[in-house]
């Protein structure tokens, strides 16, 4: 009989349930409003125990006001404290690794007596370590690393024209700061497909003929570059803010701010579907998919492509070839690093047969020869360039 009275039309359209629905709307409402704003509010509230103290008081006094009230209240924030529980849980599911809080404490301790100047981020290195590599350094105070990974770094370091050291103590050191899956990132960002994700292709029009008497001697001179002058634009992964995912983007620039003088810029979500039509020399290996979803943390490698890129080798990085499951073990037929000094050294005595004044200016001062065009390696443009 009470619930007819309740349910009744009647009762619901009557002046007083009209304003305390609107009542209700507007406190609702009002709610809602702060707590899109200012979400830590909610974060505060239902999952602190202070907050859960605050709700309870205030259901409390709504009770002792009117019983009825009090108890619908109450229920909703039980609802609310369960759907913020379960929210936060969801949240809280890493696709990483669950560590010991007392192997933490040691590596943490180890590493101020072995590398005291580096700092370590913990979440990350919960994400992408396993216990059981977390107790081999422990062990042996070094990061376990694989056969072909450790090739790779070799591989690498006695390709980079910067860093010229015996690749045994390079390695001893580097084993105790980077775990396998730091230095692997580390490594193909070097690349021309992490320069791609990172800084962006340009896309630029090379005619300068017809500028209408502009001219074309600051491009050709290098003062300007078409990509700041906004004549072309740049195709990257950019970082979302909200969903904190890395998407692929157009980043045009606009020019320059008239106050604050930095360049202002036009940045647009592109699909992946209309890169090989966009960038020349792009093809993807398996099918289209998404490049960008390598640089999320954690990364996902499951979109191999080709790159054809100015002054770098053609086809696929050999570590991206490891990353993406190309080849598992890429550098197989390169030579041991012992035969590639062998064959570095017999090249260079044959080159030194005919010797004149400037060869043997070379010889005497090895470095000055390379110097300019390591220079010009340093000053990159805002992205990597591609093949004409």
């Amino acid at each position: 009989m009470k619930l007819n009275k309740i349910l009744n039309m009647e009762n619901l359209s009557s002046e007083d349930n009209k304003t305390k629905i609107i009542g209700l709307l507007t406190i609702l409402i009002t709610i809602w409003i702060i707590f899109y704003f200012i979400p830590s509010i909610f974060a505060t509230l239902f999952n602190t125990v202070l907050g859960n103290i605050i709700l309870t008081i205030i259901t409390l006094l709504v009770f002792l006001n009117n019983q009825r009230y009090g108890i619908i209240l109450g229920l909703i924030f039980i609802i609310l404290i369960r759907f913020a529980a379960l929210s936060n849980s969801l949240n809280n599911v890493k696709e990483g690794f669950e560590l010991s809080q007392d192997s933490i404490t040691k590596f943490l301790y180890l590493q101020q007596t072995i590398n005291p100047k580096v700092v370590f981020d913990i979440d990350i290195l919960k994400q992408e370590v396993s216990q059981k590599e977390l107790d081999y350094f422990l062990k042996n105070k070094e990061w376990p690393w694989s056969e072909e990974v450790t090739k790779l770094y070799i591989y690498n370091l006695n390709k980079n024209p910067y860093i010229q050291m015996y690749p045994k103590v390079s390695l001893d050191k580097v084993k105790t700061i980077y775990y396998q899956a730091a230095i692997l990132k580390i490594l193909a960002m070097q690349t021309k497909e992490g320069q791609f994700m990172l800084n962006g292709v340009d896309i630029t029009n090379t005619n300068f003929e017809n500028r209408e008497g502009a001219g074309s001697y600051a491009y050709n001179s290098g003062q300007i570059t078409p990509i700041v002058a906004g004549e072309g634009y740049v195709v990257k992964c950019g970082l979302n803010n909200q969903s904190q995912q890395f998407e692929l983007q157009r980043v045009k620039y606009t020019g320059n701010n008239g106050i604050l003088g930095y360049h202002s810029e036009d940045i647009q979500n592109i699909s992946y579907n209309s890169l090989p039509d966009m960038i020349p020399g792009f093809k993807f290996i398996k099918g289209n998919c998404d490049p960008c979803v390598a640089m999320n943390n954690p990364p996902s490698y499951t979109c191999p492509f080709n790159l054809e890129v100015k002054d770098r080798p053609s086809g696929v990085n050999p570590i991206w070839e490891y990353l993406w499951g190309l080849n598992p073990d890429p550098l197989k037929s390169e030579p041991s690093l012992f035969e590639s000094k062998i064959d570095t050294l017999k090249s260079n005595s044959n080159s030194n047969t005919n010797t004149n004044t400037n060869t043997d200016n070379n010889k005497e001062f090895p470095l000055f020869k390379d110097v300019k065009p390591e220079l010009d390696k340093i000053y990159v443009k805002t992205g990597i360039t591609l093949k004409q």
